[in-house]
């Protein structure tokens, strides 16, 4: 702007594109979601991004500048988990699973503290069921999973059938994830190669 003032100052735009954009949700998770989360997640056109900062040297000696900025910025948290989401809203079979031992009965007969048919959902105490244990029932277990969801109606999704997810399942109005920045800061030289700065800098982020 002159000599002693500088204006940065731009506009930018982020392509809302990492989200399962065609794939709906089943009724089973209505209760969840609620009737309108049910749609395939929306797209968001409106990602602008504004960002303006100054610098100011009030003074002929330029030995003090006046510095501030502020801006919005856009940021995608969920890449790793679109493709775990679209396998378990996809059809019976198709992606791969993760399936939590609450889903599990436990096999073996005589473990104690352990009786047969238990979730193999160990969250409390120690018990005497062993990694030996886990190991010796894994491929039966996995043949089982496998079979009851490549048998299941074509029509139902995985979720249906398992009941359980571990990565998050995307509302039809999930928002983009954003932040908004601002700082201001006084620098001042006190001798030479010698400069003093304070700066006070907020962040909130959004969604």
């Amino acid at each position: 702007m002159n000599e002693r003032l500088t204006l940065n100052y731009g506009l930018a735009w982020s392509m809302d594109g990492y989200k399962n954009y065609h794939l709906g949700k089943p009724a089973f998770l209505a209760p969840i979601l609620g009737e309108s989360g049910l749609a395939p997640a929306h797209r968001n056109w409106k990602n602008f991004s504004p960002s303006v900062g100054l610098a100011w040297a009030p003074t002929r000696d330029r030995k003090t500048v006046i510095r501030g900025g502020v801006g919005i910025y856009y940021n995608f948290f969920f890449q790793n988990q679109i493709d775990a989401e679209r396998a378990l809203l996809g059809p019976a079979g198709s992606g791969r699973q993760t399936v939590l031992g609450s889903a599990v009965p436990n096999p073996l007969a005589g473990i104690l503290g352990v009786p047969q048919g238990t979730p193999l959902n160990f969250t409390g105490s120690p018990t005497p069921f062993t990694g030996a244990d886990l190991r010796s029932i894994l491929p039966a277990i996995r043949a089982g999973l496998t079979s009851n969801l490549a048998n299941s109606d074509p029509s139902l999704t995985n979720i249906q059938i398992l009941k359980q997810g571990n990565t998050f399942v995307s509302t039809a109005d999930l928002p983009a994830c954003s932040s908004q920045h601002a700082s201001v800061g006084v620098q001042r030289e006190l001798a030479r190669d010698f400069v003093v700065s304070a700066e006070f800098v907020f962040r909130h982020f959004i969604h």
